[in-house]
């Protein structure tokens, strides 16, 4: 009966934790399905994240934010990003970008990107989507970060990228809740917090 009350409990805490402090956190699952409406049996719509360019000088960060965002898109069953050693160039700047060559492979979508230092405060991020078969931008936007910041700011990217080409709010910068139990005499309850990649 004890037990019961404290699964009870922890329950309940469990709930009002998630409730106020992931307020706008949504969890959904996606299930790609092909033209005649049957499951997909692999790959989602072709896009290419390029490595992002750094300042020159700069200490590298620790975090690779583009392997980071291709990541988030390839989870979510609607994007296959396309692996780095395939891509025909790395541009990180729009006047670079020869569109043409991602034509060329079928690359209906860029992203290109830059780190720039700020000194001891941390990171400059920009980043652009591109719709290569119109060659514009669809969306381009600056963030700031902390060096511990740059894996969350990685998220919030791919929520831009997410929510642009489909139309749906992304989950990438959200954070997952959950209880483990461990018998060790005490049957202690731990809670964690999570990025949805599972990191930090």
């Amino acid at each position: 009966m004890k037990n019961l009350e404290m699964r009870t409990l922890l329950g309940c805490l469990l709930i009002n934790f998630i409730l106020s402090g992931l307020l706008h956190a949504e969890l959904t699952v996606d299930i790609a399905v092909d033209v005649n409406g049957q499951e997909a049996t692999g790959g989602g719509q072709p896009i290419a994240i390029v490595p992002f360019g750094q300042q020159t000088g700069m200490t590298p960060p620790t975090e690779n934010l583009a392997k980071i965002i291709a990541n988030d898109l390839y989870s979510s069953g609607r994007f296959s990003p396309l692996p780095a050693s395939n891509m025909p160039e790395n541009p990180f700047q729009v006047e670079q970008i020869h569109f043409a060559s991602w034509q060329n492979i079928k690359i209906p979508h860029l992203v290109i990107g830059r780190i720039n230092s700020n000194g001891t405060s941390g990171y400059t991020i920009e980043f652009q989507l591109f719709d290569v078969f119109q060659n514009i931008q669809l969306v381009g936007l600056s963030y700031k970060a902390t060096p511990q910041g740059l894996r969350q700011v990685a998220h919030q990217i791919s929520d831009v990228i997410y929510q642009t080409l489909t139309g749906e709010r992304g989950v990438f910068s959200t954070q997952v809740a959950y209880v483990t139990f461990r018998r060790d005499g005490r049957n202690a309850y731990k809670l964690y917090v999570a990025d949805t990649d599972g990191a930090n």
